[in-house]
């Protein structure tokens, strides 16, 4: 999960997740009260990049995280996670 850019945010950020194979991918924004406050990506994915976009004008101003979780055909999953700063 690459770093959000630009950040801070003052209008619309974006996000790269690199896929190694096809997988089940949940990808949200949360808040400090742990609130899922965005969805960016759900359900299977293909390998590759993904390119996330996230049109922060309906997040108020404050820290959030982009939180990745990525199941592939293991049992095991990946959670990948980037601070994301929201500037008015």
């Amino acid at each position: 999960l690459s770093a959000p850019r630009p950040n801070p945010a003052p209008g619309a950020a974006t996000l790269d997740l690199d896929l190694a194979t096809a997988a089940d991918v949940s990808v949200g924004v949360y808040d400090v009260l742990v609130r899922r406050v965005a969805t960016l990506a759900e359900g299977a994915q293909p390998a590759g990049r993904l390119a996330l976009r996230l049109a922060d004008a309906a997040l108020a101003a404050g820290v959030y995280v982009v939180r990745a979780e990525v199941r592939g055909s293991g049992a095991a999953s990946v959670v990948l996670t980037q601070r994301l700063v929201v500037t008015r």
